[in-house]
């Protein structure tokens, strides 16, 4: 038996853990079957991203997308890519909140934006009482 020991001689991985494979780029992801539109997902990330308590987007995930601020376990935000008719939006605290159901533009309302603006405040406020 023989044990390779060069890493030069393995194949590269997969880049399937990227933002293209979140957004569906190639339709390939949901082999063409994907109802959601990719704007959507854009302006959730860009939403999410103005708080400065979090970390950049974590793409690795196969399905999701998860948003993490430093001294603290939990997600403050995941956004599930896995369904072709809707992108799952779930805010901290996972499991007293109920997910958000995305699948156009329509439903990032100013009611949205203030739900989103509620959840930061408390998970700020989880941040400083956990310093």
């Amino acid at each position: 038996m023989t044990i390779c020991t060069s890493m030069t001689s393995l194949p590269p991985k997969p880049k399937l853990y990227n933002r293209p494979w979140h957004l569906d780029l190639d339709d390939r992801r949901h082999h063409g079957h994907r109802q959601w539109d990719r704007a959507v997902l854009e302006r959730l990330i860009d939403l999410i991203s103005r708080f400065d308590f979090l970390y950049p987007p974590d793409w690795s995930d196969l399905n999701s997308i998860r948003f993490r601020a430093s001294g603290v376990s939990d997600n403050f935000a995941e956004i599930r890519t896995d369904d072709p008719h809707a992108v799952v939006l779930i805010l901290w605290p996972k499991g007293k909140s109920s997910p958000i159901t995305v699948s156009s533009a329509a439903d990032l309302s100013i009611g949205f934006e203030r739900r989103l603006a509620v959840s930061a405040a408390d998970f700020r406020s989880r941040l400083t009482a956990a310093k």
